[in-house]
């Protein structure tokens, strides 16, 4: 899940992570009155936390953890703008950054749990349950692309461990921007869908073979999640101006207006593992919906900003890698 993020040039070569003393995540610093932020990402543990990635004007990613209903539970910086975020079944949080195209691993309260380097040009990320232990898999949609030049090849995805360690990889659609993983009885250990422009949701075994395809709404900017029982979620504007909507599709493929949404562009969609309940992403807000479409609350943009943890902080400088040399923590 993913949305476009701008032009930042970075220049640093150190990391720096603020964490809390005492407390269970690493904290933000102060921000500037007038600093706008751009939420760009969302996802919901097992516990029913929320998870929210942004970017600000200092040309840098935080990580905001909230409870189901906007309560701040912490927050951390980012190695610069992320371009996606995703939730593991361990509760581990995965960002996947711009052009760096680096993945970092944190653990539920945000302490820095391992980094390595995908290829090309990363477009979204998903984590599913197959892998070793708990842990689940990582995979991670991709162009095989260098800055400033077209596309040498179509689309990718690449199955990793949750330590980076390539397990698979195979080719998508060519105009593949979105990914999930569904689980169902049948298929436990996930089915890899992906939505595609034109109007097509592809599914994969988590080893790349075929499954099939879904036809759907054939609109721009779409954004998809994993609900319970092997569905997906399909989030998107029609229109510039026009009331947002949200489709629901069963394991066979049978697509429905599931309901229709302010007239805003979601940024990103996510499902809670435990209730079903539907999270929406906006530019200003998070909207939650029982899975009747029914409206359960609203995140607000100032709780999205957030204020730091309270408590005493100290400073972790994490390495920055420059030449894909994997990194641990």
């Amino acid at each position: 899940m993913r949305y476009a993020t701008p032009t930042l040039h970075l220049a640093a070569t150190l990391v720096a992570i603020t964490i809390a003393v005492g407390a269970d995540s690493p904290t933000l610093g102060a921000r500037p009155a007038d600093a706008w932020d751009w939420p760009i990402a969302i996802g919901v543990d097992s516990a029913s936390e929320v998870y929210v990635g942004r970017l600000t004007d200092e040309g840098s990613g935080n990580v905001m953890r909230l409870t189901a209903d906007g309560q701040p539970r912490g927050a951390w910086r980012t190695d610069g703008p992320m371009v996606d975020l995703a939730v593991g079944p361990d509760a581990s949080v995965y960002t996947v950054m711009n052009k760096s195209n680096r993945v970092y691993r944190f653990a539920q309260g945000g302490a820095p749990n391992g980094m390595w380097q995908a290829d090309g040009n990363v477009q979204a990320i998903a984590a599913g349950p197959l892998g070793p232990a708990i842990g689940g898999s990582v995979y991670v949609l991709w162009t095989p692309q260098r800055i400033g030049e077209p596309p040498s090849g179509p689309p990718r995805i690449t199955r990793f461990d949750p330590r980076g360690a390539e397990l698979a990889g195979w080719e998508v659609g060519p105009l593949a921007y979105d990914l999930t993983v569904t689980v169902t009885e049948a298929a436990p250990d996930g089915v890899v869908t992906v939505a595609e422009g034109g109007g097509t949701i592809s599914r994969f075994e988590p080893d790349g073979s075929v499954l099939g395809a879904w036809r759907t709404v054939a609109a721009e900017g779409r954004r998809i999640a994993a609900g319970p029982g092997g569905d997906a979620y399909l989030a998107f504007q029609p229109s510039p101006g026009e009331a947002a909507e949200l489709w629901r599709y069963t394991q066979d493929g049978a697509g429905s207006l599931a309901c229709t949404l302010p007239a805003n562009p979601p940024r990103d969609v996510s499902v809670d593992p435990l209730s079903g309940d539907i999270y929406v992403l906006f530019p200003d807000s998070v909207l939650r919906l029982a899975p009747d479409c029914t409206v359960l609350g609203r995140i607000s943009h100032e709780q999205l900003i957030g204020a730091p943890p309270s408590g005493s902080a100290r400073t972790l400088f994490v390495p920055y890698s420059a030449h894909g040399i994997e990194t641990r923590f």
